[in-house]
C-alpha cells in the first residue's frame, strides 16, 4: 500500500475507534439507565407489562430478571468491548445485546399504540414517556425509532470490533 493510502487508512480506523467507543458507552448507558429505572420502580415496571396484555402472567413474575439483564449487559459491554484481550467474549456481548434490543423492538410491535400512549413501555420509567406525550410524539413510533438507532449502532460496533483492528 502507498504510504498516503496507508496514512489515510490509520487516520479512518483512528476516527472510527473513537466512534466506536462513544457508541459503546451510548449502549451502555441506555442498558444501565434502563435497569437502573425498573429496579427502582419495579412494581411499575410490572403494572405495565400486565398493562400490556401481550406476556402470561407467568412471564410477567420473571421480570425481576429484565433489570439484572440490561445492567449486566451494560457491564459486560462496557468491559468487554474496552478490553482488547477479549475481543470474541466483547463482539459475543454486543451480539447478545444486539439480539436483545430486536426482541423488545418486536414487543413494541405486539403492543397496541394507544395502549403504549395511556401505560408507556415500561422501558426507561414514567418520565420519559410523560414528556414524549406532552411534545406531541407518537409514543410508540418514537421507541421503535429509538430501538432502531440503537440496533444500527450496535452494527456499526460489531463493524469495528471484527474489521478495524
Amino acid at each position: 500500500m502507498q504510504p498516503a493510502a496507508s496514512h489515510l487508512l490509520n487516520r479512518l480506523r483512528s476516527i472510527l475507534a473513537i466512534g466506536r467507543n462513544t457508541q459503546v458507552g451510548i449502549i451502555s448507558l441506555v442498558w444501565f439507565s434502563a435497569g437502573i429505572s425498573k429496579l427502582l420502580d419495579h412494581r411499575g415496571f410490572t403494572t405495565t407489562l400486565r398493562a400490556h396484555g401481550v406476556l402470561p402472567e407467568w412471564l410477567i413474575q420473571l421480570s425481576m430478571g429484565v433489570p439484572l439483564v440490561e445492567i449486566v449487559l451494560a457491564c459486560l459491554i462496557g468491559l468487554f468491548v474496552a478490553n482488547l484481550r477479549w475481543k470474541v467474549l466483547g463482539v459475543f456481548t454486543v451480539i447478545a445485546s444486539m439480539l436483545f434490543f430486536f426482541a423488545l423492538t418486536g414487543y413494541l410491535v405486539l403492543v397496541p399504540s394507544e395502549v403504549l400512549r395511556a401505560a408507556g413501555c415500561g422501558c426507561h420509567g414514567a418520565p420519559i414517556q410523560g414528556g414524549l406525550l406532552q411534545l406531541g410524539f407518537d409514543y410508540k413510533a418514537v421507541s421503535f425509532s429509538f430501538n432502531l438507532v440503537l440496533i444500527l449502532i450496535h452494527l456499526v460496533v460489531l463493524y469495528a470490533e471484527t474489521r478495524l483492528r
